[in-house]
């Protein structure tokens, strides 16, 4: 909104409001006014409010009160506006939170933050209400998930059963909803991450619940982590489907997956992840399986890619020569232009005069696609490479000059390199 018209109508509400006069508008007036104009953004008028109410202006709380019952607010900024009126002590506020919970049009997580408060306060309905929520089919995996575990959080005795309920139910939630369980000391849980990790028809992160029964303690974690990292057919497939989806340009199914991979805060698996999580639990066998792995022509380019990288971070010093040997490998798999993009980019992060090579080739290698060479070609001319600084001048229509100047710091790019094979970290 023009800064001449947001006047115009601050001016309007606060005589409106009966608090404009002859006197010049007071901090309270124009926080109260900021509070009511529909011009301004949610969050800054229920931040507007708040301040209002810290001012012990009793149009604070009616400010907060009325946005939060507002629909045309968005479902965060609503959930805020009704958690500042308890912090104020406004006996409303609870009744708001629960309010916010039984809204259908509001997002299932906003609903589930919402009886959790609830729950926080001690207030009977909130507990009720997560429970509810975590059964809702409204409400997918995830967000059923997080219903659960507040309910637990709040020492409920129905959350373990719950949380077994979810497990079962055979969605990317269910490896969590396991480990929640464990977590709280029933054994359902161990023997729930074990069921999962084994079954071959899950496709919703089997090592990650290996990972986590071996966390627990259970030695068994390790042993079923070591064999998907063997088994040439493991792969979950969460994040692989959304691939696919992406591949075929679908890309509202490709939010999605991301999404709920996201949401989970977890990769779904492979058999890379498997030997990496081998190699976080000091098992001997994990790096020799990233070596194998690395090698194995029948293993996703990505991957390949990727268990190279992790045998740099560990200071193996094979990863230099596997990685220029993934970069200027023609016949990789998986997105193969992509990722000897990425090997060369991490050779030359090990300070090995080949990655740049590398990058060069592949950024003057026309069957990989224009694609494939643009991200080749900026990789170069980021690294300091006046050969990419040149040609990429050249395609954008700029000079090498101005180019240069947009470029990062050379000297901070080379600053996050990872270590040199065989050499520990920097601390």
């Amino acid at each position: 909104m023009p800064s001449r018209l947001r006047q115009v109508v601050t001016d309007l509400t606060l005589r409106a409001t009966g608090r404009s006069g002859r006197h010049a508008p007071t901090l309270a007036d124009r926080l109260h006014a900021r509070a009511l104009d529909i011009g301004v953004d949610g969050p800054d008028r229920v931040r507007a409010a708040e301040e209002l109410a810290l001012l012990g202006d009793p149009g604070g709380p009616e400010s907060l009160h009325l946005l939060a019952l507002t629909r045309t607010l968005d479902d965060t900024a609503r959930l805020r506006a009704a958690e500042a009126l308890v912090r104020f002590g406004d006996p409303r506020g609870a009744d708001l939170l629960h309010a916010l919970a039984l809204a259908a049009t509001l997002d299932g997580l906003q609903r589930v933050r919402a009886a959790e408060a609830l729950a926080g306060l001690g207030d009977p309905r909130g507990a009720d209400l997560l429970h509810a929520l975590a059964l809702d089919p409204a409400l997918k995996g995830p967000k059923s998930l997080e219903a659960a575990k507040a309910l637990a959080a709040s020492g409920d005795p129905r959350s373990a059963d719950l949380l077994r309920t979810l497990a079962l139910a055979g969605n990317p939630a269910s490896v969590q909803a396991a480990e929640a369980l464990a977590e709280l000391g029933d054994s359902r849980g161990v023997e729930l991450l074990h069921a999962l990790a084994l079954d071959t028809a899950f496709r919703g992160g089997r090592a990650r619940a290996a990972r986590a029964l071996a966390d627990l303690g259970d030695a068994r974690g390790v042993e079923l982590l070591h064999a998907l990292a063997l088994d040439p057919g493991y792969q979950d497939g969460l994040v692989d489907e959304a691939e696919a989806k992406a591949e075929s340009r679908d890309p509202v199914r490709t939010i999605a997956f991301l999404a709920v991979a996201a949401m989970l805060d977890t990769t779904f698996g492979n058999r890379v992840q498997a030997a990496r999580w081998l190699v976080e639990l000091g098992d001997p066998r994990g790096l020799p399986l990233l070596h194998t792995l690395a090698l194995d022509t029948a293993v996703n380019g990505r991957y390949r890619v990727e268990a190279a990288k992790e045998l740099a971070e560990s200071g193996d010093p094979r990863s230099a020569d596997l990685l220029h040997d993934l970069a200027l490998d023609t016949t990789m798999s998986g997105g193969a232009g992509h990722s000897r993009v990425t090997a060369a980019t991490l050779l030359d992060a090990l300070e090995d005069p080949r990655g740049i090579e590398a990058l060069y080739a592949l950024s003057t290698d026309r069957e990989l696609g224009d694609p494939v060479c643009t991200e080749a070609l900026t990789a170069l001319a980021e690294l300091g490479d006046p050969r990419g600084v040149k040609m990429l001048a050249r395609r954008l229509g700029v000079s090498r000059n101005s180019l240069y100047q947009s470029l990062p710091d050379r000297a901070g790019l080379r600053a996050g390199r990872l270590t040199r094979p065989g050499v520990p970290p920097a601390s």
